[in-house]
């Protein structure tokens, strides 16, 4: 999967799954400024699970990302690292 077909997704799973607005979209803003729901265990869970299904892995995305710190383009380079 190229690396714009994982930018899509993952931009995707956030404005429809994560109610962030495409206008504040910005690839380099940490999780938790982009929706501060990302600092509660639950939404973190179903993002992770959302990440799993679609790109059809096992990595385990709470023990590599902190949502105040992490920014979108995080989770493209682990994704890409871990295909």
């Amino acid at each position: 999967m190229s690396t714009l077909n994982i930018r899509e997704i993952i931009k995707d799973i956030l404005i429809k799954e994560f109610n962030i607005s495409e206008k504040n979209f910005d690839w380099n803003t940490p999780l938790q400024e982009l929706n501060k729901e990302f600092n509660i265990l639950g939404i973190l869970l179903d993002f992770q699970h959302s990440l799993q299904s679609v790109f059809a892995t096992t990595i385990d995305f709470l023990d590599l990302i902190e949502p105040a710190i992490h920014t979108p383009e995080d989770i493209v380079n682990i994704i890409e690292k871990n295909a």
